[in-house]
């Protein structure tokens, strides 16, 4: 049966063709929906990590101030026959102490409700307050203000704790 005529177009012939170029066209359009979606939740991830990273080092050093604070305070509560000069010296290695709590603090508290933000401050206004007593306080009366101080410290580290689980 070949006489040399082409064979009769069907209507599923005709349409093959731009059926199959639409579908390529449908198929390449959801792959990149699909890939920017991928990528704009990678993106999300390591910025998200990357500040959780920069958190957790700024709670690191502020737990290490806050210690090498209560070291000092507790030298300069301690020592009774301190010229004035090193007692003036101890006092600005604490406040230096105190304003890097603060400055840190606050970068912390950056991420978290006012109310938080409001704790933060007034933990370090009370440790600036230890900070320039220190040399002049009873033994008593020094434990009594650094146990207060340990109360607010304790939120602060929780915050940090919560700061360091992995969020989804």
């Amino acid at each position: 049966m070949t006489d040399g005529a082409p064979a009769p177009k069907t209507w599923w012939s005709s349409l093959s063709l731009p059926v199959v170029s639409i579908c390529i066209a449908s198929l390449s359009l959801a792959a990149s929906i699909s890939q920017s979606l991928n990528y704009r939740k990678n993106i999300e991830t390591a910025q998200q990590n990357v500040l959780r990273g920069e958190n957790l080092r700024s709670c690191k050093e502020i737990i290490e101030i806050f210690f090498a604070l209560r070291l000092r305070a507790e030298t300069a509560n301690a020592a009774t026959t301190a010229s004035e000069t090193e007692k003036g010296t101890a006092l600005r290695e604490m406040k230096m102490l105190v304003y890097r709590f603060g400055a840190l603090g606050t970068h912390i508290a950056n991420f978290t409700p006012a109310q938080t933000r409001a704790r933060y401050a007034a933990l370090s206004w009370q440790l600036l307050g230890i900070a320039e007593q220190a040399s002049t306080l009873s033994s008593k009366d020094f434990d009594q203000k650094y146990a207060d101080a340990d109360k607010a410290f304790e939120g602060l580290n929780a915050d940090c704790a919560r700061m360091a689980q992995v969020q989804h």
